[in-house]
């Protein structure tokens, strides 16, 4: 704005100087604007722990962040050691990237799998997970780059190791637990002991393998805990260092970035605080006393914990909660690990799938009754496993025990339901368990 108490104000050569002045500030609003954001996003790729870079369409690199600099035994990039993309890949893998997933990369625009890149200090094959993809130009839409986000595999391979040695030891452990249960009962009924307490050390007995089953699926979840909580640590191990380092210099103006970095740090560690109270309260045993539980927060709690370790990546996750079956009488722990089961069952059997939907809806069928149904679009039951999915010690997975539906059955029914299941039809499986319903139907 501007005034003056002159009566020809402004005049046609005052006009035109406020004009430029005007488009002036303007100007400079919007290149602090974009100043911003570039900094922002110049901070999330050099903290990121994954090896992110970009490389012309020759295949030579152009920018590598300082994970992917560590990675190749580089300081920085110059015109004298500008390696091509093949020079990351280990040898034996280079034809395969070179004839296959090039082609595939530039044709469509992106590809994501696993490659195996050339560690520089011994030259090993290190398993990555690859997103890599082609980068056109906004106005002419040709292509003009690639770029490429890795993450290690490493601590997730070792870990799926040790996980299928941990379930072989595990199956016999829980099939000699179930042959002492056998033969206890054997031995009860022999000897005529009372009813009542040979019920007692059944239901104790059986809640005991209940909380081996619940350490089975914990265990399945140990190589990818490991992986979920390094991430967030390491983001904020890498935000305080940033934070630092910007105290360091002194300079009262970066103080607006040390608090950026401070808040994304106590942020992470919410977040690792969060994962490691899903799975201990998964592992805790409770008892076997039913109480109400607000079956809306006991599908979203089991749901949220299913998806760690799981490749969940790209599925479609549907909640369909019936206002009037909003309260059941059960033991928390052990429907939650039922529901737990079905979810972890339905992701694996979408893996591959072009449409991966999963549906998970709670109804009331009466006064005294609630059904909670779990629907996927995988492959569904092979013809070999139609009427048996709840047998002990039968399973399609390759490293299955084959008692996750078998003790879900046997956890529904010691709440008075059943547990069933059925194909959809346009692909996939349904199963419905029913659970007592608690308060008055609206």
């Amino acid at each position: 704005m501007a005034a003056s108490r002159q009566t020809n104000f402004p005049t046609a050569g005052q006009h035109l100087l406020l004009q430029t002045c005007a488009n002036y500030v303007t100007d400079e609003l919007e290149r602090c604007h974009s100043e911003l954001h570039r900094r922002r996003f110049v901070a999330l790729v050099e903290r990121s722990s994954d090896i992110i870079g970009f490389a012309s369409l020759d295949g030579t690199t152009q920018y590598l962040n300082p994970a992917g600099l560590e990675f190749m035994g580089l300081s920085h990039l110059d015109g004298e050691s500008r390696p091509t993309v093949l020079d990351y890949v280990h040898p034996e893998d280079h034809a395969r990237v070179r004839d296959d997933l090039w082609p595939i990369m530039m044709q469509e625009g992106r590809w994501v799998g696993e490659i195996r890149l050339k560690g520089h200090a011994t030259d090993a094959a290190i398993p990555f997970l690859v997103d890599w993809f082609r980068i056109d130009d906004p106005r002419g839409g040709k292509p003009m780059n690639m770029a490429a986000v890795c993450r290690d595999l490493t601590v997730q391979k070792q870990s799926e190791a040790e996980q299928r040695d941990l379930n072989e030891t595990l199956a016999g452990l829980v099939e000699a637990r179930t042959e002492e249960l056998a033969e206890a009962n054997l031995r009860l009924v022999a000897e005529g002991i009372d009813r009542r307490r040979m019920n007692a050390r059944m239901q104790k007995l059986q809640s005991k393998l209940y909380h081996a089953a619940r350490f089975s699926e914990a265990g399945q979840m140990a190589a990818a805990l490991a992986h979920e909580l390094n991430q967030p640590l390491t983001a904020a191990a890498n935000s305080a260092n940033a934070g630092r380092r910007l105290l360091a210099t002194g300079e009262p103006e970066r103080l607006g970035e040390v608090r950026e970095a401070m808040v994304e740090a106590a942020e992470q560690m919410v977040r690792a605080g969060q994962i490691v109270r899903r799975l201990r309260d998964f592992i805790t045993r409770g008892e076997t006393e039913k109480q109400v539980e607000s079956v809306t927060a006991m599908v979203e709690e089991a749901s949220a914990l299913a998806v760690v370790g799981t490749n969940a990546t790209g599925v479609d996750i549907h909640f369909s909660f019936d206002p009037n079956a909003s309260l059941a009488l059960v033991n928390r722990i052990q429907i939650q690990q039922v529901l737990t089961n079905l979810i972890r069952n339905a992701i694996e059997a979408m893996a591959g799938c072009i449409r991966r939907d999963l549906g998970i809806t709670t109804a009331r069928l009466n006064d005294k009754t609630i059904e909670i149904a779990v629907s996927d679009t995988g492959i569904g039951l092979p013809g070999d496993g139609v009427g048996r999915p709840f047998q002990p010690f039968v399973s399609t997975k390759p490293h299955g025990m084959g008692l996750g539906l078998s003790i879900s059955n046997s956890i529904v029914e010691a709440h008075g339901g059943r547990l069933n299941s059925e194909p959809n039809p346009g692909g996939g499986t349904t199963f419905r368990f029913t659970i007592a319903g608690a308060g008055d139907a609206k």
